[in-house]
């Protein structure tokens, strides 16, 4: 649990430097304060950083900030340390495979001869290999190959997602949980105009993301805060939340930095919300879903636990 929280603080200061990249340092320090605890972030960093998903955070944030450091001056070996921290996230999070596309996507593009691309594909699958060789190993010796679906077959239902579902369901849908997330997107529209290169591997893994989210028998990832599977986006969306509030002048800054806010809080008291009912004061606190349970409870129920303590 102490590994978790420390690396989930890591996590937010490479993501708070990486913002830095696209937006001025206000901005990318709200950016990481909005993403990290006005979203469900924040409860797999402090509440349950026992879980996979800050380890996750920590690895996504390592590779992100490597490869966009490294774009300049792209090589085999930037090519190969990229995919071992690919490969390590995806030791945290299998799924997380997807983004070998960066890596691949950023040495097919280089301006060299053939044999130079191919070798730094080359270089990165066999890193991807060595940070993933722990896990490969651990299934051969459970299931007898070094690849394989621990949950069982049934867990991906590729031709009958919920790509609605697992993003706008008051049952821990990504945006409806952590609706700050909506200006991150935002912020990545605009940084795409800006930083054409960046659009197709960060959208590809954006859309593999949510396409596998969204293929998993259960969607909502069991009992959650919010959408935890997507954790591993976190340092996009802090980037995308950074360019969302650089995109105004200094003086109009204020009102989006008001709404980031605006958005800590409201996280904040939902997860009391969520929390008082899970730690069984249900008669205070009913379960977050539908138009009031979700969306006004929240207000009331800080409310009623300090009468229930005061009394």
């Amino acid at each position: 649990g102490i590994t978790g929280i420390v690396l989930a603080t890591a996590a937010a200061l490479m993501a708070y430097r990486l913002a830095q990249r696209f937006a001025d340092r206000r901005s990318a320090l709200w950016a990481v304060i909005g993403v990290w605890v006005g979203g469900h972030a924040i409860y797999y960093s402090l509440v349950s950083p026992a879980y996979s998903h800050a380890a996750s955070m920590f690895f996504a944030t390592a590779f992100f900030a490597h490869w966009i450091g490294a774009r300049s001056r792209w090589g085999t070996r930037d090519a190969a340390i990229s995919g071992v921290l690919a490969g390590l996230a995806a030791l945290m999070r299998w799924q997380d495979a997807v983004f070998l596309i960066v890596p691949v996507w950023e040495s097919l593009r280089q301006r060299a001869a053939f044999a130079t691309r191919a070798g730094a594909v080359a270089a990165c699958g066999i890193g991807a290999l060595v940070g993933f060789s722990p896990q490969m190993a651990v299934w051969q010796a459970l299931y007898g190959r070094p690849f394989a679906l621990p949950q069982g077959p049934s867990f991906l239902e590729w031709w009958a997602p919920n790509p609605i579902a697992v993003l706008f369901s008051d049952y821990h849908g990504l945006f409806t949980w952590s609706p700050i997330l909506v200006l991150s997107m935002w912020g990545l529209v605009t940084l795409f105009k800006r930083e054409r290169a960046l659009i197709g591997p960060v959208a590809l893994v954006l859309l593999i993301s949510w396409y596998v989210n969204a293929a998993v028998v259960d969607w909502w990832a069991g009992e959650a805060y919010g959408a935890r599977r997507f954790l591993s986006l976190f340092p996009l969306f802090v980037v995308g939340l950074a360019v969302w509030i650089d995109g105004s002048a200094a003086p109009s800054r204020a009102p989006r930095v008001g709404l980031v806010a605006a958005f800590v809080v409201a996280n904040g008291l939902l997860l009391v919300q969520y929390q008082a009912f899970m730690k069984g004061l249900r008669d205070l606190s009913p379960y977050p879903g539908g138009l009031v349970g979700f969306w006004l409870e929240r207000f009331v129920v800080p409310w009623r636990l300090l009468g229930r303590w005061l009394g």
